[in-house]
């Protein structure tokens, strides 16, 4: 196997630069990402025209659709300030930023905003902020042979959980508690699954 990769190596055209440069560009990214580790979060990420009046552009408030990454079309950028900011810059560098960093930011994010659950009095049911979710799989299942596609839709295991979840607030969706039992699991509610025997 190291052979075939070798052969198949030595038969691309390109010029590698030399080890040393390769070695100087791994540390140097590994130097600014160990730095970058500590100072995201202490940066704003949202672009500079979100709520406001100034920069918010001559289509309405907001960040345009192309900063949002909604969309890839840039016919709307010129009506839009694009000023610039940390959070532009950080963006643009994105690809400089290791997994590993970019999932501590995240992890760190999630758990910052995680909302608070009131405990149980008994410590093997669930607290009362957390809600039950009902899904039929079985109704599901003989949605999918359904030929008008907006029927599939509703009927599917997605599309019940967004009939369920439509109405809650973020903060509901946001708890990540853990029982006895969840193995240790986050959970922000709870899944019932009609017409069998277990739950989720």
């Amino acid at each position: 196997a190291l052979e075939a990769a070798a052969s198949k190596v030595a038969n691309i055209s390109t010029v590698f630069p030399p080890m040393k440069a390769l070695l100087a560009r791994i540390s140097m990214l590994r130097a600014f990402n160990r730095r970058a580790k500590f100072a995201l979060p202490l940066f704003s990420l949202r672009p500079s025209q979100e709520d406001s009046a100034v920069l918010g552009g001559l289509a309405g408030f907001g960040a345009s659709v192309e900063r949002l990454g909604k969309t890839r079309e840039t016919i709307s950028l010129r009506q839009w300030v694009q000023a610039p900011c940390i959070g532009e810059r950080v963006r643009t560098c994105k690809k400089l930023f290791f997994t590993s960093v970019k999932r501590a930011l995240f992890n760190g994010i999630t758990e910052a905003t995680t909302t608070a659950t009131s405990l149980s009095q008994d410590e093997y049911e669930l607290p009362r902020d957390i809600r039950t979710v009902r899904v039929n799989r079985l109704k599901a299942r003989k949605g999918m042979s359904a030929t008008d596609k907006n029927i599939r839709r509703k009927k599917s295991v997605f599309g019940q959980l967004q009939n369920e979840l439509s109405g809650w607030s973020g903060a509901a969706l946001r708890r990540g508690f853990i029982a006895k039992g969840h193995g240790g699991q986050k959970r922000a509610f709870k899944v019932k699954l009609i017409g069998e025997e277990q739950d989720i």
